[in-house]
């Protein structure tokens, strides 16, 4: 519904109560992501890791941040993270192929497009 600042405050509301609830953390920093609070998405993003490291998804948001705030080495080497714990996602593999284009590796980037578009081949991202 685009009402971004009470979804914060609902997340924030949630963490008071259960500090540790990775899920709240990631769609904290998933809403701070939709205001432009890209540095704090990613702190959100670290403590969601921090509790459970193994959260594909929470891998993957924080890829998306980081490529947002220009930091393409780093958003790579979340999206392998990301594909580590599930190699199945074709979205994953797309942004993967994007990151990879912007650091200049075309041939690698083809290869990460076409795993997606092997595993989606509906994906019109790719």
């Amino acid at each position: 519904m685009g009402r971004y600042e009470e979804a914060l405050q609902a997340y924030d509301k949630s963490l008071e109560l259960n500090p540790d609830n990775s899920d709240a953390l990631n769609r904290k920093g998933l809403t701070l992501h939709y205001l432009g609070r890209y540095e704090e998405a990613l702190q959100a993003y670290a403590k969601a890791l921090e509790l459970n490291p193994d959260a594909f998804v929470v891998w993957f948001n924080k890829g998306i941040a980081l490529t947002d705030l220009g930091r393409i080495e780093e958003a790579l080497q979340a999206y392998e993270k990301a594909l580590a714990l599930n190699p199945d996602d074709s979205d994953t593999w797309c942004n993967k192929g994007r990151t990879l284009d912007n650091l200049g590796r075309h041939e690698e980037a083809l290869q990460a497009y076409d795993k997606s578009l092997e595993l989606n081949p509906d994906n019109s991202d790719t």
